[in-house]
């Protein structure tokens, strides 16, 4: 038997794993990954991300009865938005509240005595391995409208994103390549990812 067939193959870290999402996109080295992901998902002007900084994960208590927040990646945009990404693999039916309650920390917290109510927007983008929307689709943004699609305020907005209802088909958008990324466990499906995007390359290294 060649020395070859005797290796052991290095196991895949599968990027939608807690701790290693968290490297991928929380870590300053991975800016340029984090960038084109959020780039991917949001209807954000570029300018936004032209000087990023990367937050503390604590959410920060008001009174020590306030239940404890700890996101997985928060940072903060050039103009002050506020983005925090969340990303669940084992099905819990209270996600999408956890992710609400992060996002209304993250908005009344800006606020102290005596200041007006001007908030920096809020975004959160919700990451799950298991179906948690009503709907066929995998992406979906919620923000403060009714039915006309009038904003009554634009202060928070809750992205969606479901791993098991991407198509098979690809729509041909980055979107579309990241999510496949977080979903593949196979190494040729992260070879072919890579080959499509080049920040999904530089975070296939990381395998």
């Amino acid at each position: 038997m060649s020395d070859d067939a005797n290796k052991v193959r290095p196991k895949i870290l599968l990027p939608k794993v807690d701790v290693i999402f968290k490297l991928l996109f929380g870590d300053k080295r991975n800016e340029e990954i984090l960038i084109d992901f959020l780039n991917s998902v949001l209807d954000l002007p570029d300018g936004e991300y032209e000087s990023i900084s990367l937050d503390d994960t604590h959410l920060k208590r008001e009174d020590m009865d306030d239940k404890l927040g700890i996101v997985d990646v928060r940072l903060t945009t050039t103009s002050g938005k506020i983005i925090h990404i969340e990303i669940q693999i084992l099905e819990q039916d209270d996600f999408p509240e956890r992710v609400t309650y992060y996002n209304a920390k993250m908005l009344v917290s800006q606020l102290r005595s005596g200041d007006d109510y001007k908030f920096r927007k809020t975004i959160s983008i919700a990451i799950a391995d298991f179906d948690m929307v009503d709907s066929p689709k995998y992406h979906h943004k919620f923000r403060w409208n009714d039915n006309d699609d009038v904003n009554f305020t634009d202060v928070a907005e809750i992205n969606t994103l479901e791993l098991q209802k991407i198509p098979v088909q690809s729509d041909n958008t980055k979107k579309y390549d990241w999510l496949q990324f977080l979903k593949a466990e196979r190494e040729e499906e992260f070879d072919m990812l890579a080959e499509r995007n080049s920040a999904v390359n530089k975070a296939r290294s990381w395998n």
